[in-house]
């Protein structure tokens, strides 16, 4: 592939993913606005679709642009847009193949391009359709459209939507919405949260978290079910376990596990591979692997504690993230001041080699420093033990993020 088709590939790529966040952005800010007996779903019916208490549902498609015109603004959404003609062709077939499905649905096409000074063809016949009622003149609008472009994608499309019938497509007509200019959703998201008595000085946490939450949700849940959907009663749950995670900043809550047993392969895990490599322990000897047994139950108990608190919601992923994120900075700067003559030594050209047994050494006093520290996680009253702070960065070392040889990260990753 030439550098210019894996540069462009690159940026489509790009766009596509912004169209993702764009999306999720989208979600999020009607999820905040749901109301009693109302439910919400991500790629479910439409990208995002909103089932309200009357038993109806709009469906909502998301149109993200990247590209823009030479004054810098987003570009318009024109009358032969592939965005606008795509997204009624999808809804045309739908009220074509299901049953009633006119009665039970409307629609929103949302985009953040602009329309133009002189207007949209369609969006203006829209607009005198719902004013006048006057079908006839609808239709001719649309085949006026129809003629003006050679694209036979864009024909395909629009024949759908004039293959209607008079009452499907003067129903059709009635229940779309286009809203286009809407950008900068993770603002008025954020004006939601302020308008629900969210502190202004808060609402950056607030909204990451919740925003983390919810996605790490969708995944799940996309992945155990397929779909993704949320009620008014599911979302507030959500929302008020976040407010007391982020705001009301409660004790994280204890649990006794009972006894935890390592298992029957200890010495193949990649934590203890780490320390019998530095010779920090020896399975050989029965005391050293009682210690390595210890520091196992260590990180078992760590790993617990992690997946009960994010069960009950007592904390959240970006709480975790944010945690790890710290004990990786503070792992980080105790590896290199400890390594800084070794890593002097091999930058001078001395051979790794000769250099194990200093290595060693130096690893074991890595591990010594790491096993001092207690790591606070933000935003919270508790005080977590020791014990949690060692059994966490065991299980840094044994999903590979951190390591104690000087060439840890050549040796296993």
């Amino acid at each position: 592939m030439s550098t210019f088709s894996q540069a462009n590939k690159e940026i489509l790529e790009g766009q596509k993913a912004i169209g993702f966040d764009y999306q999720f952005d989208y979600f999020v800010f009607r999820a905040l606005q749901l109301k009693e007996d109302e439910s919400i779903g991500y790629e479910v019916l439409d990208d995002v679709h909103l089932e309200k208490a009357d038993g109806t549902t709009i469906l909502f498609q998301l149109k993200h642009s990247s590209q823009r015109k030479q004054d810098g603004t987003i570009k318009n959404l024109t009358d032969l847009d592939n965005d606008l003609w795509h997204t009624l062709y999808n809804w045309a077939n739908k009220i074509n193949t299901i049953k009633d499905f006119l009665d039970r649905h409307s629609f929103v096409l949302v985009s953040n391009k602009n329309e133009n000074s002189n207007g949209n063809q369609f969006i203006d016949l829209l607009y005198d359709f719902k004013k006048n009622g006057n079908l006839r003149e609808a239709r001719d609008e649309i085949e006026l459209i129809l003629k003006s472009t050679n694209s036979e994608n864009i024909k395909r499309e629009i024949y759908s939507v004039l293959n209607l019938s008079d009452k499907s497509l003067g129903d059709f007509l009635r229940k779309i919405q286009i809203d286009l200019n809407v950008d900068d959703i993770i603002a008025k998201s954020k004006k939601c949260l302020i308008d629900y008595h969210i502190q202004e000085k808060d609402v950056d946490k607030f909204y990451e978290h919740l925003f983390s939450q919810l996605k790490r949700n969708s995944f799940e849940q996309i992945k155990a079910t397929g779909k993704f959907i949320l009620t008014k009663t599911q979302f507030s749950i959500i929302y008020n376990q976040i407010h007391s995670s982020t705001i009301s900043k409660i004790k994280l809550p204890k649990r006794d596990f009972g006894k935890i047993e390592p298992p029957a392969n200890l010495e193949e895990l990649n934590f203890a591979k780490q320390l019998i490599d530095i010779k920090m322990v020896s399975i050989a000897s029965l005391k050293q692997k009682t210690k390595l047994i210890q520091y196992c139950v260590e990180m078992l108990h760590t790993d617990k504690y992690i997946k009960f608190w994010l069960t009950d919601s007592a904390i959240t992923y970006a709480d975790i993230q944010d945690y790890k994120d710290e004990c990786v900075r503070l792992y980080n700067n105790i590896f290199d001041r400890r390594y800084r003559n070794i890593d002097f030594k091999c930058n001078s050209g001395t051979n790794i080699n000769e250099l194990e047994e200093e290595i060693n050494d130096t690893g074991v006093q890595i591990v010594y420093d790491v096993r001092e520290l207690n790591v606070k996680m933000s935003n919270y009253d508790s005080q977590l033990s020791i014990e949690f702070s060692n059994g966490f960065f065991w299980l840094l070392s044994n999903k590979l993020e951190i390591g104690w040889h000087y060439d840890w990260q050549n040796r296993y990753k």
